[in-house]
This record gives structure tokens, sequence and C-alpha cells, in this order.
């Protein structure tokens, strides 16, 4: 088969979106896993507060890697606004009713997964004995800001700027198989889980032309997640003050 290398302007946003997506997943990894940065933390800190600091630190690399970075570089090398990726408020009202429905869904479902001791054994992400309402809104703002980056860059750069290039299908499959690949770490239950969470949120995105549904959709999974599981934890109690 007779294949050209030679490039073609039409490559670079497909080219430039995965890369960075790529780049982020990778650079987000390479700094949590960091042992060295983590014993830093608990040398600064000690060993109760770093717990809860070294975690939020994992959500604000989030949106450094995964909102501040490659919004600055397709921002310098796209033509393309905000709402190109889904940072919009057009069809609010679908975008709306998706929202609560699928939240219902995927809330009621996880009243029964979230309390399964292999879910129970790995989440809250943060590891400390003793919950205050304090700390809860604190977990709770974490989770915000780095769903909305991740969002952002799955669901909004890297979903919108592969359709052009790709069409529609490909480009959800694409963007699935590194959603879901990027769910290995955390267990084959999350790796699974993530094709057809990450097809559906790919179709909702697309048919409301926002990240809006895949946003809102994912902060539930991840807040009704820890709560279940920190509410049938063992080891970790809410003080009431």
């Amino acid at each position: 088969m007779n294949y050209s290398l030679s490039w073609d302007s039409s490559f670079l946003e497909p080219v430039i979106t995965i890369g960075l997506t790529l780049f982020g997943l990778v650079g987000y990894w390479v700094t949590i896993t960091s042992k060295s940065l983590k014993s830093k933390f608990i040398k600064s800190l000690g060993e109760q507060k770093a717990m809860i600091e070294w975690i939020m630190f994992w959500r604000y690399a989030g949106l450094f890697y995964y909102a501040i970075i490659p919004a600055i570089v397709v921002f310098i090398l796209f033509p393309h606004n905000l709402a190109f990726y889904g940072i919009s408020f057009v069809n609010l009202s679908e975008a709306l009713l998706w929202t609560m429905g699928f939240s219902i869904v995927i809330i009621l479902m996880q009243s029964r997964s979230a309390r399964q001791p292999e879910n129970v054994d790995q989440y809250p992400q943060i590891r400390i004995n003793e919950w205050t309402v304090g700390l809860i809104f604190k977990n709770s703002f974490g989770w915000f800001i780095y769903l909305l980056a991740y969002e952002f860059l799955f669901r909004g750069i890297l979903l919108f700027g592969l359709i052009d290039a790709f069409g529609v299908w490909p480009a959800i499959m694409v963007n699935t198989i590194i959603y879901s690949l990027a769910h290995i770490p955390k267990g084959n239950r999350e790796a699974l889980a993530a094709i057809p969470f990450g097809i559906i949120l790919c179709y909702l995105t697309i048919r409301t032309e926002t990240i809006w549904i895949a946003f809102f959709v994912h902060l539930a999974l991840a807040l009704s997640n820890d709560y279940f599981a920190l509410a049938e934890s063992k080891s970790m109690v809410v003080k009431k003050k």
C-alpha cells in the first residue's frame, strides 16, 4: 500500500487536541504519583493535614493540566472561542432535563455500588478518620474544579476538536477509548464503566452543544460516590461540629 507521510494543514487540530490530552493525562499522573513531592507535603504540613492538602493538590493539578495549559495552546493556535468547545448556554432547557434525569439515575445506582467494600476501600480519596462539614465542602469544591477542567478537556477540546477531522462517531469512539484507558489505574470496574458512560456523555454533549450535562452528571457521580462510601466506612466518621 502506498501511504503518504506528507503533512497537511488539516492534520493540525486533531493532532494538537490528541497531543494535549495525552500530555495532560501523563503530566497529571506523573505529578500526583511523585513520592518526593508527596513527602514534601508531609514534611511541611504533618501527616494529618497533608492527607487533605495532597488530594486537594491533585485537584488543582487537574485544573492546570486539563484546562489551563490546553486552553492557552488552543486559543493561540486556533480561531475558536469558548462556545466552540462547549462552554455555552445554548439548549439550556434540554441540557437541564438531561442533567436532572441522568443525575438521579446515577445517584440511585451509586447508593448501592458505592457502598461495596472495594469502593469504600478506595473512596473518598481523602483518607482521614474524622471529617467535618468544612472538609466536605472543601472536598466538593475540589471535585468541582477538577471535573470542570476534566470535561473541558475531554468533552470540550478533544471531542469538538476531532469532529471536523474524523466525523461524529469516530470522534466519539476515539474520545471514549482515551477516556476508558485513563481510568485503568482506578481498576477494571471503572475502566469498563467508562465505556458506556463516556459514549453517552459524548452523545449528549454533541446533541446540546455544551459540556454542562457531562460536567454536572460527572460531578453527581463523584460526590455521591464519595459520600455514600463515607457513610458506609467504618474507619471514617463525620463530626457534628
